[in-house]
């Protein structure tokens, strides 16, 4: 039997209340022992009952969410997660509800579609599954958006020159991704998969055309501060931590330590520090922060693709040592913050 292990990044869809269900099952039979259940930007209405739910299957459910934050005076976003707040916090979901988000969903999902169209490409799809899909995208009632909008365009004949000619005017990266796909289950096979996340990592990734399409014309409504975040996760009682998945800038983790960030996501899918055989974030730069009392964790980021929940590509392990650690940090944060 496996090893008893912790997991604090792990998938659930808000909007589907019994994902993390679903979610929690499946970490009973991976035998995690805690459980840092997230969406995100969005927080499930009722969150506790996955938490009632997790005790009952001896699953130490933490609260979370994963949060695209906009880095002041850098010019940069980052990847935030929050751990271990109060999911009831009225601060929390004035900003990060279900019903909430819809609205912003709606938005941003409607500005894509226009980036989309404003290349010439289509998303008209025929199919009623597609359509119905397409409908709630645009009501917000879905949390993917882009990856959706690209599968559309790659599925439809009409687009194949301005897709095809995309990929010789982007041929390293085209190259790049059919080389990644190869390598995972999910993908092989799959060839319009494949094109769809080309065409996101070409205009949907941070910092790409479309993105910076979004966030020019939504402003400030779109992402909120670091700062903002993390004193807001705070007031509910929770910890947060910067998330570089395989992009650790070293001038946004002085910023975010300035602000009272409370550690690293140092453990993404696979093994410490180490994506594709280069240096993610610094081993130097992971002992300094345990050397000042800042969390360093991880997990498999598992929502049902590539990763698998508890041991991510396969050779993930966090010890439970990892969750006392946290509670540790959590006390910490609700004296300092006089919270609950």
């Amino acid at each position: 039997m496996e090893r008893e292990r912790v997991d604090f990044h792990a998938h659930y869809d808000p909007l589907d209340k019994n994902s993390p269900r679903r979610v929690i099952d499946l970490a009973k039979k991976s035998n995690v022992v805690g459980l840092g259940l997230l969406a995100r930007g969005e927080i499930a209405t009722d969150f506790n009952a996955a938490v009632i739910y997790g005790k009952e299957c001896g699953v130490n459910v933490v609260p979370g969410i994963e949060i695209l934050a906009r880095i002041k005076n850098l010019n940069s976003h980052a990847e935030l997660i929050g751990l271990g707040f109060n999911p009831n916090h009225e601060d929390l979901i004035n900003h990060f509800g279900v019903e909430q988000q819809k609205n912003k969903n709606a938005r941003v999902a409607m500005l894509q579609k226009q980036f989309i169209e404003n290349l010439g490409l289509s998303v008209d799809v025929s199919s009623l599954e597609d359509k119905t899909l397409l409908e709630k995208i645009m009501n917000g009632e879905t949390l993917e958006k882009a990856i959706h909008f690209c599968r559309f365009v790659c599925h439809l004949p009409n687009n194949r020159l301005i897709i095809n000619k995309n990929k010789d005017d982007n041929s390293e990266l085209w190259n790049r991704i059919k080389q990644e796909c190869a390598k995972k289950n999910g993908y092989r096979g799959h060839p319009v998969k494949i094109e769809a996340k080309f065409l996101y990592e070409l205009f949907f990734a941070v910092g790409m055309p479309g993105n910076n399409f979004v966030s020019k014309t939504m402003g400030s409504d779109l992402l909120r501060t670091s700062e903002d975040i993390i004193q807001t996760i705070h007031r509910a009682g929770g910890c947060v931590l910067y998330s570089p998945e395989g992009k650790y800038l070293k001038d946004i983790w002085d910023k975010l330590q300035q602000e009272d960030i409370d550690g690293l996501m140092v453990f993404h899918g696979g093994q410490l520090g180490i994506d594709k055989g280069k240096v993610d974030i610094p081993i130097d730069t992971i002992k300094e922060a345990r050397a000042n009392g800042l969390l360093t964790l991880g997990g498999s980021d598992y929502q049902n693709k590539d990763w698998r929940l508890g041991i991510g590509s396969g050779d993930l392990f966090i010890s439970p040592r990892r969750l006392d650690e946290l509670n540790r940090k959590l006390a910490e944060v609700r004296i300092r913050n006089k919270t609950a």
